[in-house]
């Protein structure tokens, strides 16, 4: 049954005596990923960046005859983690390969998720206590959840397999106002289960810097060819170009570089290189002015461009 509509994933509802609200966004291409991403609302979707390279499984809260969050349903989690395995082999992409994501009360729920069900990867940012959305509880007769309990203290009881230990990369802004009460002391716990993988606290931008922290990750995790930037300045009477890619990537052999030099005004290039293996390249400019360098960017079939920002070049003539 289609309920609605948002960013091109249609929201569905699996009926059954426990339904389960998602969306489902399938890569363009073959992918080996699944990004399982929790979300206590419709409009938290935007936090995470839609790209076609992997699937995208969104899933939402269990919503009452009156439109409310249902906090008890039986059994939810277990209906839910058998939904997250059948579309990933639907998918073909291995269990290993599917990654978690949640922010702030869906990060609660996501975190617990990858622990009670052994995934691999998550990728956390400022979990809070769950008072709006998803709530698990396996018998609402005896909820696990007390609204006088302290979120670490949920986590503290969980026992976490030496041979399937998740990996926790932990994203906080310093401006969240749970981090005194709650986020410090749940750090302390996933460090004594030893599952924290990475810890990121952002001055002043809370939400805001989440989608780059899970883009950085993720792009990690799943060993994609980017880019962090393309340096370009003018050294005495040669123009030097660098890029420059993350930490993961600087090893790799297999990757190759072509140069563009573009002046600005000029559609062709004003000068180009084949490809090469080495990340630098320098050249002589006949001309002065403004100009920027495109990079192409390949490693096997993946292929992508990146440019500089725009720089001066001078020419000093001798008389």
């Amino acid at each position: 049954m289609i309920e609605k509509g948002i960013d091109e994933i249609k929201l569905q509802t699996l009926t059954g005596k426990t339904p389960i609200r998602y969306g489902l966004q399938v890569a363009n291409k073959n992918s080996d990923y699944l990004c399982v991403c929790f979300v206590s609302s419709e409009e938290d979707q935007a936090l995470y960046l839609q790209e076609e390279q992997s699937h995208c499984l969104f899933l939402m809260p269990p919503k009452q005859g009156d439109g409310k969050p249902q906090f008890t349903i039986a059994n939810y989690e277990k209906c839910v983690n058998e939904f997250v395995e059948k579309t990933a082999r639907r998918l073909k992409v291995d269990r290993k390969n599917i990654l978690i994501f949640g922010y702030g009360e869906a990060a609660t729920m996501a975190l617990y998720f990858t622990m009670y069900f052994h995934y691999n990867h998550a990728i956390i940012g400022d979990p809070v206590e769950m008072t709006k959305g998803y709530v698990f509880q396996q018998n609402p007769l005896k909820p696990r959840w007390k609204a006088d309990m302290r979120i670490d203290k949920v986590f503290q009881g969980m026992y976490i397999d030496n041979f399937n230990r998740p990996n926790i990369h932990f994203y906080s802004g310093s401006n969240s106002q749970n981090y005194e009460m709650e986020i410090k002391y749940l750090i302390e716990v996933l460090q004594e289960k030893a599952i924290l993988k990475n810890i990121e606290r952002k001055r002043n931008i809370g939400a805001k810097g989440f989608p780059s922290f899970m883009t950085k990750h993720k792009n990690i995790l799943m060993n994609r060819l980017t880019c962090e930037e393309v340096i370009a300045w003018q050294c005495d009477h040669k123009v030097l170009a660098e890029c420059v890619l993350p930490p993961y990537l600087q090893d790799d052999k297999t990757i190759q570089y072509a140069f563009y030099f573009y002046q600005i005004g000029k559609g062709d290039a004003s000068h180009k290189t084949k490809y090469q293996d080495s990340a630098q390249y320098r050249f002589v400019a006949d001309e002065g002015g403004s100009y920027f360098v495109k990079v192409f960017i390949r490693r096997g079939r993946e292929k992508m461009t990146q440019n500089s920002s725009k720089f001066r070049i001078t020419i000093t003539e001798d008389f």
